[in-house]
């Protein structure tokens, strides 16, 4: 028998944007992560479905990830600003 679940997500600031969010319905209900980054700060919010985990890496600490249970989770770190990112690599 197969049974759906959540496996994974994932968010991380992209060259040139200040924000982004996604919204995703489970099984097992409302998912959803976003992140913002104002001056030399990133705020990333998380909303992890009711007897779900989530594993969150923050730029800071990637070696370090953080593990959340259910419930809202607003994490902070330092990071640079948006004008300070790396132009993409052209293709």
């Amino acid at each position: 028998m197969l049974t759906p679940a959540l496996t994974g997500a994932a968010s991380r600031p992209a060259p040139g944007r200040e924000a982004a969010r996604a919204v995703h319905r489970t099984p097992y209900g409302h998912a959803e992560v976003s992140w913002e980054r104002t001056g030399d700060d990133l705020e990333l919010r998380v909303v992890v479905p009711p007897n779900t985990t989530a594993t969150v890496h923050l730029p800071t600490e990637p070696d370090a990830p953080i593990e959340t249970g259910s419930g809202t989770h607003v994490l902070r770190c330092a990071f640079h600003a948006p004008a300070d990112d790396m132009a993409p690599p052209n293709e």
